[in-house]
């Protein structure tokens, strides 16, 4: 971002609230993500704040993000002190739109996403009761029950690779792209081993998804993409949920199962008191319960397959490919833990 370009963020949103100070900018790059969104840290003498430039697709859905905010808004209201709600600029309006891109702005929030370097029960009960909070801030008094769209999706996206007794063209060609792409030998080996394991997991989850669209639970707002590098620690403490792009209307059991998925991945004790502690705040019904086995399982067999066809059927780029390798070699290891339980 250059001077000119911060000058104006800055007038929009910092300078409304501060007009008499001049902070330091600081560049972010992705933040570690892959969306394409971008970071600044704006910091002065007091405090610390975080804008986020929003990649260009995502202006199509202003509307939407507005919607984020307005639920970030109402949990913090109703005591979610350690959500980031979006400040407002000097037209009174959370996001801005300015070099064909959307712009917002909210408080940095303190602490570190270390889970992975100190994980205990106290810190896992914690991470799982923020999040029972904010289920409960944004829990409506007569909720809808539906079948989950996030069990629908999986299904659709499982359909495209694989029907119940074979796989896709589609999933052929992701196969054979893989095979041709030029990478390193360990990003090759994880690429054929993702989709041998594919092949294993994917008719018996193909049954459970089915059945599993056609089960109706309650439907409210839930972060859908909260994992260990959105969530913040001070200590035994959360002080920070992070990074809401993906917010939808949903069951709470996705989210359950994305957080506890990240944080203790083939791990039944911890699950068992993740879930105790998100439950000693919220009620979940046996329908919701069964469903968090079938979010994660889908999760883990779907996420190697969409990363083959972003980077080598579609050539998107990502910098980088090792955070990706990493995450790849996670993801195999999670889907022979599942084929040596079949």
């Amino acid at each position: 971002m250059d001077k000119n370009t911060a000058s104006t963020i800055v007038d929009l949103f910092y300078r409304h609230h501060f007009a008499s100070t001049t902070p330091v900018i600081k560049s972010l790059g992705s933040g570690g993500g892959f969306s394409g969104a971008r970071f600044w840290r704006i910091e002065d003498e007091q405090q610390a704040w975080c804008l986020r430039r929003w990649p260009q697709a995502a202006c199509d859905d202003e509307k939407r993000l507005l919607w984020i905010h307005r639920q970030l808004a109402l949990a913090h209201a109703k005591g979610c002190s350690f959500l980031p709600v979006p400040v407002f600029s000097n037209s009174r309006e959370t996001l801005v739109e300015f070099g064909e891109h959307l712009w917002q702005m909210e408080c940095w929030m303190p602490g570190k996403a270390d889970y992975f370097t100190r994980p205990t029960d106290t810190r896992l009960i914690a991470a799982m009761g923020a999040l029972a909070s904010f289920h409960e801030a944004l829990r409506q008094d007569s909720q809808r029950c539906q079948p989950s769209p996030g069990i629908q999706q999986r299904l659709q996206r499982l359909s495209e690779l694989h029907d119940g007794k074979s796989p896709t063209d589609k999933f052929n060609h992701i196969q054979l792209a893989a095979q041709t792409f030029p990478a390193d030998t360990e990003f090759r080996s994880l690429a054929a081993h993702l989709t041998v394991r594919f092949l294993r997991l994917a008719g018996p989850l193909h049954q459970r998804l089915r059945d599993a669209s056609q089960i109706s639970v309650p439907i409210q707002t839930v972060i859908a993409d909260i994992w260990h590098d959105h969530v913040l620690f001070s200590g035994d403490e959360v002080s920070g949920l992070v990074d809401f792009g993906a917010m939808r209307m949903d069951t709470c059991a996705c989210d359950i199962a994305r957080l506890l998925g990240s944080l203790a991945p083939d791990q039944a004790n911890e699950w068992e008191k993740g879930i105790d502690a998100w439950r000693s705040k919220n009620k979940i019904s046996p329908a919701e319960h069964d469903l968090i086995a079938v979010f994660d399982d889908s999760t883990t067999v779907l996420a190697g397959l969409n990363w083959l066809q972003w980077i080598c059927l579609e050539n998107r780029q990502f910098g980088d490919l090792r955070p990706i390798t990493e995450r790849m070699r996670l993801i195999s290891l999670r889907m022979d833990f599942m084929a040596s339980k079949m």
